[in-house]
């Protein structure tokens, strides 16, 4: 842990200076569990208590008291509700024969998230994304005097960004299966629309600020969608159509080119039964590096010495509002990678170009982008530029 990261150049061959093309800093996991509040059913004693299994540290453990297993359990209170989909597990003895993960809000009322037997050494455990103020190991059955745990770590691995935002929906079924019910990250609820509508009945979230994504996850009851649509907009009035499909059934995965908006909705064109009941709605950008230490966080040089560039580049007009032209003369035919990054790094623009020997022109539109800093990255064999830029 630590302000500052840096590389420290000891020695080289050959050239004038060492010449790095990116310096790219990662946080690959965040154990969610680390640095809370722990209990469990009983302890062995002063030294194995519950923390110890939080600790990060596998010379340390929870055990519970002599001769108890069944009904034995440990549990992590993060104080406010986050989402996580993976368990981390590891035991001494491979003492357990069976155990479930569940999660809860109050502590008193507990939830089934998975269902497992052995542990061992090292168990990982991958569920739905759930959302809840608790997570606990709790034993069923297992071998030996007591359960001994090394270490019960708690990732959030799926980075669902429709969680914790605003929802809104055409209709509701009734006061319990309303639009928030659908992005709760919970199968055994749902919102429906009301009795006797489908078709232009709709489902939306407002994300509270301009987010990227390029992926939907949906799942709906009794396979009763014949035709949707997702949308997205900028001001929840003006919709655009980012994909159009027919049906949905138990779990649907829909990618599309990446988007930048404030909005997405489910917009329903046709059906069969009462209405369209849907359980869960994801979004997700699964071209973001999510766990990374971001370009608009670190400050970046533009500058291009004679031995990188190929030839003079221009990015004009910086700032602009709308179009933006990028100017790069090559001294070779190659294929490009050019992306574009907005200010907390997520890639909101993606598209491979074949660059020509001599002067490339490429225009690229920003008019349904928001204002702020946006960060160009043109990435080939032999070509690398980067660029901050501004939209008004």
């Amino acid at each position: 842990t630590g302000r500052y990261a840096r590389i420290y150049f000891t020695s080289g061959t050959s050239g004038t200076s060492p010449i790095i093309y990116e310096f790219e800093v990662y946080n690959t996991s965040k154990n969610l569990a680390l640095n809370r509040t722990y209990s469990s059913s009983t302890n062995w004693d002063a030294n194995q208590t519950a923390d110890k299994a939080f600790d990060a540290s596998i010379t340390t453990n929870w055990q519970s008291q002599n001769g108890t297993f069944a009904n034995q359990w440990l549990y992590v209170y993060f104080t406010n509700a986050i989402t996580f989909n993976t368990i981390k597990l590891s035991e001494y003895g491979d003492r357990t024969t069976g155990f479930k993960i569940e999660y809860s809000n109050d502590g008193t009322t507990w939830t089934t998230a998975f269902t497992g037997t052995a542990i061992g050494s090292s168990k990982t455990i991958s569920f739905n994304a759930v959302t809840a103020k608790y997570a606990r190991l709790y034993f069923t059955s297992g071998t030996g005097t007591s359960p001994v745990v090394y270490e019960f770590e708690v990732y959030n691995t799926s980075s669902n960004i429709a969680l914790n935002s605003a929802y809104t929906s055409s209709t509701n079924w009734d006061a319990n299966q309303t639009a928030d019910k659908a992005f709760d990250a919970n199968y055994a609820s749902n919102w429906q629309a009301q009795n006797g509508t489908f078709a232009n009945q709709w489902l939306a979230v407002n994300f509270g600020r301009t987010v990227t994504f390029d992926k939907v996850v949906l799942s709906e009851y009794g396979n009763r969608t014949s035709g949707f649509r997702i949308e997205y907009s900028t001001d929840g009035s003006t919709w655009q159509t980012a994909y159009t499909g027919t049906t949905i059934g138990s779990s649907k995965t829909i990618t599309f080119p990446a988007i930048t908006a404030v909005y997405a909705r489910i917009y329903f064109t046709s059906g069969t039964g009462t209405s369209p009941v849907i359980y869960e709605f994801e979004i997700y950008n699964s071209t973001s590096t999510s766990s990374a230490l971001r370009p608009g966080n670190v400050k970046a040089s533009t500058q291009l010495t004679s031995e990188i560039a190929e030839g003079i580049n221009l990015l004009y007009p910086n700032p602009a509002k709308g179009t933006i032209r990028f100017q790069y003369n090559s001294s070779i035919d190659e294929t490009v990678t050019i992306s574009v990054f907005n200010s907390v790094g997520e890639r909101v623009k993606v598209r491979n170009r074949i660059f020509i020997k001599g002067q490339n022109i490429e225009v690229i539109d920003f008019s349904k982008f928001a204002s702020g800093q946006y960060y160009l990255q043109v990435k080939g064999t032999k070509t690398f530029m980067k660029k901050f830029m501004l939209i008004n």
